[in-house]
């Protein structure tokens, strides 16, 4: 690793209810001094349909100087 980065923990957990709804929290940056990156979380829906699982995901993430940002995402799984 590169002397001039520090070490920092990134943690999270995730609950998977009924196979099809992920509820997503963590922490992006633990013990890091002057960080931008904080709080995160996320709900995933997975939608089973013929030969495919359609995957909508959503997630926050706490960006300091950048403030809130949220993305959204369509997937298709076969």
């Amino acid at each position: 690793r590169p002397t001039d980065n520090m070490e920092t923990v990134n943690t999270g957990v995730e609950v998977l209810i009924s196979k099809m709804i992920g509820i997503r929290m963590g922490y992006q940056s633990l013990f890091g001094e002057d960080n931008e990156q904080g709080l995160t979380a996320g709900l995933g829906l997975i939608l089973p349909v013929k030969y495919a699982d359609i995957i909508v995901d959503y997630s926050y993430q706490d960006f300091g100087l950048f403030g809130d940002i949220t993305t959204m995402s369509l997937s298709i799984g076969f």
